[in-house]
């Protein structure tokens, strides 16, 4: 089991999806959730543009207090992730930088 991972809904939203039940929920749940941080980018020496190498981190965090502070797509969160993947240890608003958008 997988368990419950952490969605955004919008810029300031974010919902608990468990993919066994199917279900949402608003809350965080107690035994935590999976949270994915992205760091794709596309291809410096792609003519197109197209090509993109994904490269996603899943972490489990186990309080609220530890997810990050800005949606998975946010301009804000993937330019941090990329300045500040030198260490892999820090959380939140440590990591990403203050989003334009509120935290839940």
């Amino acid at each position: 089991s997988s368990g419950p991972w952490c969605w955004w809904l919008t810029e300031d939203r974010r919902i608990y999806f468990d993919p066994e039940r199917f279900e949402s929920r608003p809350d965080f749940p107690e035994d935590g959730v999976l949270e994915v941080v992205d760091h794709s980018k596309s291809d410096a020496h792609e003519p197109t543009g197209r090509l993109v190498w994904f490269h996603w981190r899943v972490l489990a965090v186990s309080a609220e207090e530890g997810l990050t502070s800005c949606p998975l797509g946010s301009n804000a969160s993937n330019q941090a992730a990329t300045e500040n993947n030198s260490d892999p240890g820090k959380r939140g608003k440590e990591q990403f930088g203050e989003c334009s958008s509120s935290s839940v």
